[in-house]
């Protein structure tokens, strides 16, 4: 018996070894995974920490694996900041029914070898960077059901292999680059579709008659395509579809009438921003289910449908920009719910109907661009939900409605181009819309502006242009901190623009024309950095540019024309790089024009005429490559016209007015004289050696007047009292202040700045300025004019010895100690001698 026991329990022992051991996980995809896991950065370290080699891949992350934890059935990750790309090896994994990738950030193709994926029926690579083209080996998916590769960057044509995936329900290719047109029979074979999303790409020809086939479709989206041609109608007859999206392409046709429209189910149809015409279809009655009708952009005619008032769950109707004819209908009052209503341009006619302020869910309403008369309802104060009101450019008459002050959640308020009248205490009254954001009404209202609007904190555009608006710009406007865009043109407005305007730090937009506005622009306005718009036309402003011009350094288009503005234009314009318009006519700019022009490399249009500006127009400005349109007509300037750029098309009528200009026979221009030494000789004749000799003259007589009254005060005495001292020594310094003045009239008739030009604040002087520059940056402080008839000179060295010479008596004559000053009788000399070496160089 023991012998037997023994026996059973040696094979008890041995029972378990019987049992077939778990077989191990496949190799092949533990080599694909890796391969995976190889190829992506994987910046969080979730692969690098999880996905161990020494544990079994069924327990890593993202990976799912059948029932046996053999074979890897799906591969999932969700908003995980992968990078990198897709490994080949994946198609590898013959077990696959799910692949995941969404919002990975993997880039790259996608890999042909996915079309050995076999028993895959989910493919979504949505929110990524892939690129390349939709591989053909799609088509071998027999089981796809989700087709999901939207939002990456994908380009060429849908292939004509996907009409093969005969169990997919969904495709979603949307925002992507496809083109090409859409395969006839893409959608013969795919029976089970009920979602087709292909938005967002550069899809052309038309839309495939193959997709009357797909029975179950519930979703068409193809907005934003190329797409052209008419819609196939049955498309407009099928039982389930809930939602129709076309827009933005050049789809045309009418839409079928009632008996050939049947969508039970529809719930939004957006055909917006196409080429359809014809009636709205009386079809769309019948859709009880509708929430959203856009149709805006397109060609449709007739009226307004008053059955629209019918539809129970329409949140938003949209027929903008039509050839929609006649009145509003009042029904419309009747769909207490509606959000929101836009009929703007179109060709509708009659008044607003009092009833809409019924619409008390009523959020937007536009009639912007039609041709509706009478006055603006009182009851539209009543719709306390509105945020938007949009009537722009209708014939509206009578004042703004008082109610409106009960908008307490308006934000922009378009009024303009009707011909509403009365003061603007409505204003006043809208102070209490906290959020209002834009003003805009422009039509003949008169009165002051009322200064409650300041209380607006939000407000980012204001645009009173187009009235009659009078008094002046009230300094608290400043307190409209979030104002991006003023508008206040053509009114009649008068005195100053407030110094405080330069608190709208956020003012990227600003057009006073039109207006009579006067004294001098304050030179706050020009440290508006975000400015790019300003015009300040057609005022009586007066004054000098200051240097600060050249802060504006954001400014494309600048309009001062039309005032009494003068002096230099500022070399400061250099800094306005991103200037592409600029508008200095018919005002009283004097000197050269600034070679620093020819570094506006973006300006495509240059007006200057009607000033008194004189010398040669620059060569530089032949370089500005996009310089279309230059005026420089009715000025004093002279010399030869350059050649290229904008100067081989220029015209008469952009020169005219300026009698020493040369070179252009065509135009009626008088050809140059070829003598460049002799042009040069002449300039320095006319332009520099008068003032020499003036200053010479004047040298002489100070000279003279000095020598007569030293003679009648004598020399001091040799044991004088401290009375007679005194005396002797305010004598003196009388002497002493002749000469400073002296200096300082040189300095200004050879920089052409006065001591009181707005460039000299704060510590800065003429003598100071001027003695910085001594004597090797003499360009940055001398008369732009004469730096112009250097560079047109032969020998430019004559004309810089004679400006160092005189600059530097300048500077020697107005020393700010006075016995350190060089005597009148010294100055004679000086100026003799800068005077005969001038003229023999000349000789």
């Amino acid at each position: 018996m023991a012998p037997l026991c023994i026996c059973m329990l040696f094979l008890v022992s041995l029972a378990p070894c019987a049992t077939p051991l778990t077989p191990p996980p496949n190799a092949t995809d533990l080599v694909a995974l890796l391969a995976f896991k190889a190829q992506v950065k994987d910046p969080l370290g979730i692969l690098a920490s999880n996905w161990n080699p020494t544990a079994s891949f069924c327990s890593w992350a993202g990976v799912s694996c059948d029932r046996h934890g053999q074979r890897v059935t799906g591969l999932q990750f969700n908003d995980v900041p992968l990078q990198g790309s897709i490994a080949p090896q994946l198609g590898n994994l013959s077990f696959l029914s799910s692949l995941v990738l969404s919002n990975t950030s993997i880039m790259g193709p996608i890999p042909n070898e996915f079309g050995s994926l076999r028993r895959l029926q989910n493919l979504v690579l949505i929110d990524n960077s892939l690129s390349g083209t939709v591989p053909h080996t799609l088509g071998n998916l027999t089981r796809l059901e989700l087709l999901d590769l939207a939002s990456n960057n994908l380009f060429g044509g849908l292939p004509q292999e996907l009409q093969n995936l005969h169990s997919l329900h969904t495709m979603r290719l949307a925002m992507n680059d496809l083109s090409g047109a859409i395969p006839k029979g893409l959608f013969n074979n795919t029976p089970n579709l009920r979602i087709v999303s292909l938005g967002s790409n550069r899809l052309t020809g038309a839309i495939p008659d193959s997709v009357i086939s797909l029975l179950k479709l519930e979703l068409l989206s193809l907005h934003k395509n190329l797409l052209s041609g008419s819609m196939p109608p049955a498309i407009f007859n099928m039982s389930h579809l809930q939602i129709v999206s076309v827009g933005r392409n050049n789809l045309s046709g009418p839409i079928p009438g009632n008996e050939s429209f049947r969508l039970p189910m529809l719930e939004t149809i957006a055909l917006q921003e196409n080429l359809f015409s014809g009636p709205i279809p009386l079809g769309l009655s019948a859709c009880h289910n509708v929430d959203t009708l856009s149709l805006a952009v397109n060609n449709f005619t007739g009226s307004v449908p008053s059955w629209l008032a019918t539809l129970p769950n329409l949140t938003a109707i949209y027929l903008s920009t039509n050839e929609l004819t006649g009145k509003i209908p009042i029904e419309v009052s009747n769909h207490t719910g509606l959000p929101a209503l836009d009929l703007s341009e179109n060709n509708l006619e009659g008044e607003i109907p009092p009833e809409l302020g019924h619409l008390r869910n009523l959020r937007y309403i536009s009639f912007a661009n039609n041709k509706i008369t009478g006055a603006i309802p009182e009851s539209i104060g009543n719709l306390s939900n509105l945020t938007t009101i949009d009537l722009f450019q209708n014939g509206l008459t009578g004042s703004v409605p008082m109610s409106f002050s009960n908008l307490v959640n308006l934000r922009p308020i378009y009024l303009d181009g009707n011909q509403l009248s009365g003061k603007l205490d409505f204003l006043a009254a809208l102070s209490s819309c906290r959020r209002l954001t834009t003003i805009g009404i422009g039509n003949n209202l008169s009165g002051k502006i009322p200064t409650p609007i300041t209380a607006m904190s939000n407000l980012q555009e204001l645009n009173l242009s187009n009235n009659s608006l009078s008094g002046t710009i009230p300094e608290e406007i400043s307190e409209l901190t979030s104002l991006v865009k003023l508008h206040l043109d053509a009114n009649k407005l008068v005195g100053s623009i407030p110094s405080s305007v330069n608190s709208l730090s956020q003012l990227q937009i600003m057009t006073l024309s039109q207006n009579s506005l006067s004294s001098v622009i304050p030179t706050s306005l020009w440290h508006l950095q975000k400015l790019i718009e300003l015009d300040l036309s057609q005022n009586s402003l007066s004054g000098y540019l200051p240097a600060d011009v050249g802060k504006l350094t954001a400014i494309t288009k600048m309009d001062l024309s039309s005032n009494n503005l003068s002096g230099d234009i500022p070399i400061s314009f250099v800094e306005l790089h991103m200037m592409i318009y600029l508008n200095l006519s018919r005002n009283l700019f004097q000197g050269s024009i600034p070679d620093s022009f020819g570094t506006l490399l973006s300006i495509e249009e240059l007006d200057l005429s009607s000033n008194v500006l004189s010398g040669a127009i620059p060569n530089s400005l032949a370089n500005l490559t996009y310089l279309a349109n230059l005026n420089l007509s009715f000025n004093r300037l002279d010399g030869r016209i350059p050649e290229g750029g904008v100067f081989s098309n220029i015209t008469l009528k952009s020169s005219m007015g300026n009698n020493a200009l040369c070179g252009l026979p065509s135009q009626g221009i008088a050809p140059c004289q070829n003598n460049i030494h002799s042009s040069s000789k002449q300039l320095l004749l006319e332009v520099l050696l008068p003032s020499v000799i003036a200053m010479f003259i004047l040298a002489s007589c100070l000279y003279m007047l000095v020598r007569r009254k030293t003679n009648k005060r004598g020399k001091i005495p040799p044991n004088p009292d401290a009375a007679n001292y005194q005396v002797w020594i305010n004598r003196k310094s009388s002497q002493g202040s002749d000469i400073y003045s002296y200096g300082i009239v040189l300095l200004e008739v050879f920089t052409r700045k006065k001591p009181i030009d707005p460039l000299f604040i704060g510590e800065l002087r003429l003598r100071q300025w001027v003695s910085k520059a001594f004597p090797h940056e003499l360009s940055k402080v001398t008369d732009y004019s004469l730096l112009q008839l250097n560079q047109r000179m032969e020998d430019s060295a004559i004309l810089n010895t004679c400006l160092t010479s005189i600059i530097d008596l300048g500077l020697l004559c107005s020393k700010y100690a006075t016995d350190e000053r060089i005597p009148m009788s010294d100055v004679v000399v000086k100026l003799n001698k800068i005077k005969s070496n001038y003229s023999s160089h000349l000789a």
